[in-house]
């Protein structure tokens, strides 16, 4: 699958809720890989990144499995985390 493949995807949870639209693909050029996928759902506009160990399916949509809760979030935007420990969508 082409990078350009992923823009405008919708991207819905393992359990079936609306998650947001593929916005942005980032890639890490050091190891040559696909790592998140950006959407823009935040209520002031912003995107938010779903990191693409998330990813468990592609094709017509893309199905993600987990993301954190909303202070480890904030906590990993402020460099405070290291990793995340994931919940449910």
């Amino acid at each position: 699958m082409r990078v350009s493949d992923y823009y405008g995807k919708d991207i819905y949870s393992d359990r079936g809720y609306y998650v947001g639209e593929v916005q942005e693909v980032m890639l890490d050029p050091d190891e040559s890989e696909l790592v998140g996928l950006t959407i823009g759902t935040t209520d002031e506009g912003g995107h938010r990144l779903v990191p693409y160990e998330w990813v468990s399916a592609v094709g017509e949509i893309i199905i993600v499995s987990a993301e954190p809760e909303e202070e480890e979030l904030e906590a990993q935007e402020a460099g405070e985390l290291g990793e995340s420990s994931l919940g449910e969508l």
